[in-house]
């Protein structure tokens, strides 16, 4: 298929609603999800996936590229520093650049992910199932030392305000007994899972999205009893409401 084909291939696609793709093998990679495109040829000329390949090896084009994040011989647990320092074109580059670009691309990429991984696994399973959950869990709920976004002293100061006021407020929910209530163990059940998700795969400082609103909830919680029990201890005393 000539380049040129392959353009309009990208613009078609990005016309049913696809992220922006950035270059001519990228629309021949995502052609089987696009109605517009089943009708396209199966190949772009060598000379220009050879390009590709060498530029971009596949790696977050396939769904167990996040389980390769965080199972390789160079995983820290941070799924964007794998992203950034191009561990997947090290480790294996050469396996990526033989997959051939057809209909079954992203599948047959899966595969190449799937398979490092599990020998990875094989391998080093204490490292596997109790270094990297361990420090996933860690960088999770703390910050990403091997995000450049997370690191600066900007981003972790206001953070630890959050996370030692919502341990507060944990703690004062353990302490008062509201954990036996339904709404305290749903949140601690979304933590749970989240937590989980992490350690099976790669952290994202992204995916904290969704545990933050219930971390500034019990965040003001612990900022509210801890100024109570300083009050308490100053002896301002309570105010009665009629």
């Amino acid at each position: 298929m000539p380049v040129e084909s392959v353009r309009r291939l990208d613009s078609r696609t990005k016309s049913a609603n696809h992220e922006p793709l950035p270059n001519a093998a990228s629309a021949v990679v995502s052609w089987p999800q696009c109605n517009g495109c089943r009708r396209g040829g199966s190949s772009v000329d060598n000379s220009e996936l050879s390009r590709v390949r060498s530029c971009h090896p596949g790696g977050q084009l396939g769904r167990i590229y996040n389980l390769f994040k965080g199972f390789n011989p160079e995983a820290n647990g941070s799924g964007d520093w794998v992203d950034n320092s191009g561990v997947a074109h090290r480790l294996l580059g050469q396996a990526l650049a033989n997959v051939p670009f057809t209909r079954f691309y992203e599948r047959d990429l899966d595969a190449v992910y799937r398979n490092a991984a599990e020998q990875f696994m094989a391998a080093e399973p204490f490292t596997s199932f109790v270094v990297l959950p361990t420090k996933k869990i860690l960088l999770f709920w703390f910050f990403d030392i091997y995000d450049p976004m997370t690191y600066p002293l900007l981003y972790q100061i206001p953070l630890w305000v959050i996370i030692v006021l919502s341990a507060l407020g944990l703690a004062y929910t353990v302490r008062s007994g509201l954990l036996r209530t339904p709404e305290h163990r749903a949140v601690l059940i979304v933590f749970t899972l989240q937590t989980l998700v992490m350690a099976a795969y790669a952290v994202h400082s992204r995916y904290r999205m969704s545990i933050e609103p219930f971390l500034f909830s019990y965040a003001a919680l612990g900022a509210l009893m801890a100024c109570v029990t300083l009050f308490e201890r100053i002896g301002v005393p309570r105010r009665v409401s009629q």
